[in-house]
């Protein structure tokens, strides 16, 4: 009897345990921010009249994110690239590749008239996002779902989120319509070849959002809050750009997530996955996770102040402690690896998350203290380039992070970027669109009020060639502190002589009917204007 006694009180305490347990997981607690109606684009400043110049360390961060990018020669793509394992975890491609495109972003924005080093990184990123080798996990959950293999059909936004949003700021800072117009193909084999524009992606994931509760699931059944920013912040980039809306969708998403998914178990402030069927969460968060959250909620939130609001609750749940030593590089076993595993994220990319996140809602110095300790230990400067030499598995996204939080200490705000991106008509007036040496620094590329093209470059004593939109044939040209140059109308180059930083000013003017004019500029002291001549002569 007193056997049996026991392994019925045992039992009893374990099914009391499990009914509370379950009871904890199901209980939704309400995090201190209120969803709003969605503002217009209108509401936010046009951010790209005469922009911060972009400093010495973001265009090393810059030129970095080019070398790792469109830049890398094939015999060094495993080196970079070969990271993630089997893709399911948080070091996958699809991750590393969409924070370069978002860190290539922030900083292009300051020079929004020069497009083409920003258009290159994040075409290239788009299609390492593209590839199969990014998405061929999805195998390993929709093999029996009748639209396999189509990675972005159904739930996947840990994929098409980041797809989405990466083809929707090509074309915001670009000007160019490649995605809308012919979307992108993710092929799987000969046989089954998905295209998807970027119109369509986010149409997809707005179906999903109206048939469901709001979240859209990354794993089958699980959705996350850090995620399913990013569809959001598509959303707001293409109302911005004039491709329909989608603030009903937000809201909904928004409404029900702040109504639920504060944890409650420690470790963060956001629940780090709910599971849809059940309605169960998961009590506790991870700091890394809510730099995530925080950082890409901010832009496309409905109130600027709930992000500053939740990094309040998250900035309290920051371990310092981890901090006061050395950090652990040890790489985990990535075939073991899994996006709910908090173990499993090292401190150099939780720190690198929290620092963008804390510049992204205006709390500077605990950004600050956050940076200092990354640059501590891992900041890497050689040869014109900086980033952070964390272990490769990293290294990446982690930099990627740093490059973020440094352009909007510098600077860059995500939020006007985001819902109120670059006119249309912007990109009809003399653009940049390349610079030869490729790697030449950039500081300043914007237009005045006349509408003339303001340049700031750093010739690093070489001669430069630069490839400039819409000038026309004979545009009027002041350069301080150059050498001599040439304009090629026909081309629309302008060639100068060796020269170290220089700043440039390019106004087009009407055609002069002189056909494909040459302008030269001699030689000499301060500040010279260009002056034209029939090619001819």
């Amino acid at each position: 009897m007193k056997r049996k006694t026991v392994w019925a009180a045992a039992g009893l305490t374990l099914l009391v345990l499990l009914v509370l347990f379950v009871g904890v997981m199901g209980l939704r607690h309400p995090l201190p921010a209120r969803a709003e109606k969605q503002t217009a684009p209108e509401c936010e400043p046009e951010w790209w009249h005469d922009p911060p110049r972009l400093t010495a360390d973001e265009v090393a961060a810059q030129q970095w994110l080019a070398d790792i990018t469109y830049r890398l020669p094939a015999e060094k793509e495993a080196e970079y690239w070969d990271v993630g394992g089997s893709q399911h975890g948080n070091f996958s491609i699809r991750y590393q590749a969409a924070f370069s495109g978002y860190a290539a972003a922030a900083l292009g924005m300051r020079t929004p008239a020069y497009v083409g080093l920003t258009e290159r990184i994040l075409s290239n990123t788009v299609a390492r996002v593209a590839q199969k080798k990014a998405w061929r996990y999805v195998q390993s959950y929709w093999a029996d779902e009748p639209w396999f293999p189509d990675p972005c059909a159904r739930g996947n936004v840990m994929f098409t989120g980041h797809l989405m949003m990466l083809m929707a700021l090509h074309e915001a800072l670009s000007g160019q319509r490649l995605f809308s117009r012919d979307g992108v193909e993710l092929v799987w084999d000969d046989a089954r070849r998905f295209t998807y524009t970027t119109s369509r992606l986010a149409n997809v994931a707005a179906e999903q959002i109206r048939a469901g509760k709001g979240g859209i699931t990354c794993e089958p059944g699980l959705i996350f809050f850090a995620c399913n920013n990013h569809p959001h912040v598509t959303f707001r980039l293409l109302e911005g750009m004039g491709y329909g809306e989608w603030r009903a969708e937000s809201e909904k998403w928004e409404r029900w997530a702040l109504a639920g998914l504060r944890a409650t178990a420690g470790g963060g402030a956001f629940r780090l996955v709910h599971h849809e069927k059940s309605g169960l969460s998961m009590p506790r968060g991870m700091p890394g996770f809510d730099g995530w959250c925080l950082l890409w909620y901010e832009p496309w939130a409905s109130s600027p102040l709930n992000s500053r609001r939740l990094w309040q609750l998250a900035k309290k749940k920051i371990n310092w402690n981890e901090l006061s030593g050395m950090p652990d590089e040890r790489p985990e076993r990535t075939e073991c690896s899994d996006c709910c595993n908090p173990l499993k994220v090292p401190t150099a990319a939780t720190v690198s998350f929290l620092a963008a996140a804390a510049r992204a809602c205006g709390d500077d110095g605990t950004a600050g203290r956050l940076e200092m300790w990354l640059d501590r230990h891992f900041r890497k400067d050689e040869r014109g380039r900086m980033w952070l030499d964390t272990h490769k598995e990293w290294r990446i996204g982690a930099s990627a992070n740093r490059f973020i939080a440094l352009a909007q200490a510098q600077g860059s705000t995500l939020r006007p970027m985001i819902r109120r991106p670059l006119p249309r008509a912007y990109f009809e007036g003399v653009l940049l669109e390349k610079v030869w040496p490729d790697d030449t620094p950039v500081y300043r590329a914007c237009r005045d009020e006349q509408g003339a093209l303001l340049l700031e470059i750093d010739g690093r004593g070489s001669a430069l060639a630069l490839t400039v939109r819409h000038a026309g044939e004979a545009p009027e040209i002041t350069i301080e502190n150059g050498g001599g140059s040439v304009w090629e109308g026909a081309t629309g180059t302008l060639r100068m002589d060796p020269c170290s930083r220089v700043t440039i000013r390019i106004d087009a003017l009407k055609k002069t009917g002189y056909g494909n004019d040459t302008v030269r500029l001699e030689a000499g002291q301060g500040l010279r204007r260009l002056s034209t001549f029939r090619q001819e002569h």
